[in-house]
């Protein structure tokens, strides 16, 4: 097992998108390429003095890969992973506490290389902490995390390219914040805005926000009643669904979502559309408890987390920390027909925080979906394919909470 260690990551999960980032799918290698298959995994470990991340480069994704912190090199702080399309060993990272945009490569022995950087202060932005999303080699997206604003840039020339100021409905004395990744459709773009109001509550109205990759031109609509967007998933036929974190259920059930209170849901944006469906998903009817985080599933299928609160009740106090509680498990849900849950068998239970990745593995047409079972102190996670819904498999284990895969090569 030929590995190498590097000082990065936090989202690969979170950025990008090979389809799009989350990755509902990355792309397809050249299935002609004789060059060995690389791959970038790592995660964020949450020590005392401070959050640090990691990175290994391995040529295949298994149990037989050990990562060992004493020895990995790291990376103070978040970063964000964007790469382009077609896997060619190059990725770009975010500083999450700097403006700067590093352009790294990978060489086929697993080399480490810095091949160009820029900074996204001069458009006003003081961290390239958010999402990267790559469209060719002359245009490239950042979705800043902290202005909500969308700066382009030329990943080939690392110039900076235009900024466009979005137009985020924030409530007076609130704050907004983008969903956890953006979604590609076709040649466009797909993000959500949601809103938390000045009580710290969240809104229950949303915005998204379609973006014409090629030419810059935006879109919006809104949706009331459904906010709180973190993750997405697409079904078989590409129309994309928004679901809620986890804990917005709980607060629900708590009563303590504000008023008018913001349900635990799902919301779809048919493939090619430029609106939301009129009608939205209540996950706490569908689940009879605390739910929500969508993740990619084959074809039809998505997973989402449900709570077991068998021996932590939902209380007001509760509520608050229940994303650490380790009674957290998943089931199955057809998105072409959302009306029941199918519990996920083989899978331990685990923290409320989903890690969702999917990536395309050797010579394969199609990405595997991975899901992380984290531990309850986000001291390890466990990665398993998800190919079958009846029988997760065990593929990898990481320290800390996992971030997720990236296709290299």
């Amino acid at each position: 097992m030929k590995f190498v260690c590097i000082l990065l990551l936090l989202g690969l999960a979170a950025c990008g998108d090979g389809t799009d980032a989350t990755t509902d799918t990355d792309p397809a290698p050249d299935p002609e390429s004789d060059a060995q298959a690389q791959y970038l995994v790592g995660g964020v470990v949450y020590a005392p003095e401070g959050p640090f991340a990691y990175g290994v480069i391995v040529d295949e994704l298994t149990l037989d890969v050990e990562v060992d912190l004493e020895t990995s090199g790291i990376f103070p702080g978040l970063p964000t992973i964007g790469f382009p399309d077609e896997p060619n060993g190059t990725f770009y990272v975010g500083l999450v506490e700097s403006p700067r945009i590093i352009r790294y490569h990978v060489d086929e022995e697993g080399t480490l290389t810095e091949t160009g950087e820029l900074s996204v202060l001069p458009f006003g932005q003081i961290s390239a902490g958010g999402s990267i999303v790559i469209i060719n080699e002359s245009r490239a997206y950042f979705f800043s995390g902290l202005n909500l604003d969308l700066v382009v840039f030329d990943p080939t020339e690392m110039v900076l390219l235009e900024l466009i100021e979005l137009d985020i409905k924030t409530p007076e004395g609130g704050q907004s914040y983008f969903s956890y990744t953006p979604a590609r459709d076709g040649d466009r773009i797909v993000i959500t805005a949601s809103h938390v109001r000045a009580d710290v509550t969240t809104s229950p109205n949303s915005q998204a926000i379609f973006i014409d990759a090629l030419t810059g031109e935006v879109e919006y609509d809104d949706l009331e009643g459904c906010g709180g967007f973190v993750e997405h998933a697409k079904d078989a036929e590409g129309n994309l669904f928004f679901s809620t974190f986890p804990r917005q259920s709980a607060m629900r059930i708590a009563g303590l979502a504000g008023d008018p209170a913001c349900p635990g849901c799902i919301a779809r944006i048919a493939k090619d559309a430029s609106r939301f469906d009129t009608q939205w998903i209540d996950l706490v009817g569908l689940a009879g408890s605390p739910a929500g985080s969508l993740a990619q599933g084959p074809g039809n299928t998505s997973y989402i987390m449900v709570y077991d609160d068998e021996e932590t009740p939902v209380t007001q106090d509760s509520a608050l920390i229940l994303p650490t509680i380790p009674s957290w498990s998943y089931a199955a849900i057809d998105l072409t027909n959302p009306t029941t849950l199918t519990p996920v068998p083989g899978l331990p239970t685990s923290a409320g925080v989903v890690i969702s990745f999917s990536v395309v593995e050797g010579d394969a047409q199609t990405a595997t979906p991975f899901i992380g079972i984290s531990q309850g102190d986000f001291a390890g996670t466990d990665l398993y394919d998800m190919s079958d819904p009846s029988a997760p498999e065990l593929r990898m284990r990481l320290p800390g909470l996992a971030s997720g895969a990236l296709r290299l090569r």
